[in-house]
């Protein structure tokens, strides 16, 4: 099967998080690639250059909120989604003012995460 030529970085501190995000987008024809952490996330954005990515916030060290700062700092068109259990509509604002172009509330299905990828990368 072809794939979509596209790289998803998928950045959560949890494994089987991990694990079920990168399940979907592979059935999905993705390349992925993973970070457990926010200082990963930086480091592998800046090396892979990836065509989206989807973000954790709450995270050891380095958060989700710094990392997608960082990211942003090492290209401002980034395309990021956040994966999120928070749904608090103030942070989910102040992180889309920030430069994410979506986000997705867990638990989520395939299909709302794949809609918000898709959205993120026509923007």
């Amino acid at each position: 099967m072809q794939g979509t030529g596209r790289t998803a970085l998928v950045v959560d501190d949890t494994a089987i998080m991990r694990v079920i995000v990168k399940r979907i987008l592979v059935e999905a024809h993705y390349d992925v690639i993973e970070a457990s952490n926010g200082a990963e996330a930086i480091q592998s954005f800046f090396r892979d250059k990836p065509d989206i990515v989807l973000m954790d916030l709450n995270m050891d060290g380095i958060d989700g909120t710094a990392a997608i700062r960082g990211i942003l700092s090492i290209n401002a068109n980034a395309r990021i989604v956040v994966c999120s259990a928070t749904s608090d509509a103030h942070i989910v604002l102040n992180l889309l003012k920030l430069g994410a172009k979506g986000y997705v509330t867990k638990p989520f299905t395939p299909e709302k995460l794949l809609n918000a990828i898709s959205a993120a990368l026509a923007a």
